[in-house]
């Protein structure tokens, strides 16, 4: 198991640093990844990979879930997007905590992430982007196994006496490659996210637990008036 917080530090930065350098190139690029001012709409799927940080973790050991959602987008510019996002996803991770137990993690949450994305186009329908934003997930579903513990209960029933909080928030930071089908039709895209968990799942002080996700993303969307010109 790793430490929790490695690499975390190291992928903010280098999200950052990678939106900057776009929104940099941007400036004198040609062409246009999405037409500005038309709104779009879509459906994304992935999966996710978390491993869990807080006080109260020791070491942390990564495991996989899946995302399946919505999306919206709204070209700003020529350069620079708005996004939102309704998401479902699954977050599952092992952990040893500082009671000398391991324990396995399954969360359920609806989030809502709300990004900007820098846009650089290239070779007429093709693009990469960068992005950032903030997300606000509720926590819906949550299933905690814990070593000596007995079967696999709800959080709230555990016996670490954990209560599960209602919303966890976090910063999400991606990287995307992209390709529209053509003037006026929809646009398919890949992103990779890093998701750093602001606040923990559990009430109690003394029980903090973050989430930190990274989500491998598949994207389509449509543009909602097809054919208006703008």
């Amino acid at each position: 198991m790793r430490k929790p917080g490695e690499a975390t530090g190291a992928a903010a930065r280098a999200a950052l640093v990678a939106l900057a350098v776009l929104l940099t190139l941007a400036q004198g690029a040609a062409g246009q990844a999405l037409p500005e001012g038309q709104p779009f709409l879509g459906i994304t799927g992935g999966t996710t990979i978390s491993t869990l940080s807080g006080d109260y973790i020791e070491s942390t050991e990564s495991r996989n879930g899946i995302l399946v959602g919505a999306a919206f987008a709204y070209p700003l510019s020529r350069h620079l997007t708005f996004r939102t996002e309704a998401n479902w996803q699954i977050i599952r991770s092992n952990a040893d905590v500082q009671t000398g137990q391991n324990i396995r993690l399954d969360l359920g949450q609806l989030s809502f992430p709300v990004m900007l994305s820098g846009v650089l186009p290239f070779a007429d329908r093709y693009f990469l982007s960068a992005e950032a934003g903030l997300t606000a997930s509720f926590n819906a579903q949550c299933d905690l196994g814990v070593s000596g513990g007995g079967p696999t209960s709800d959080c709230d029933d555990s016996v670490l006496g954990t209560t599960l909080g209602l919303v966890q928030a976090s910063v999400p930071l991606g990287l995307g490659f992209g390709f529209s089908m053509g003037p006026g039709d929809g646009v398919l895209s890949f992103e990779g996210r890093y998701s750093y968990g602001l606040n923990s799942i559990f009430t109690e002080p003394d029980r903090s637990v973050r989430p930190m996700t990274w989500t491998v993303i598949a994207r389509a969307v449509i543009p909602i008036f097809p054919g208006d010109d703008r």
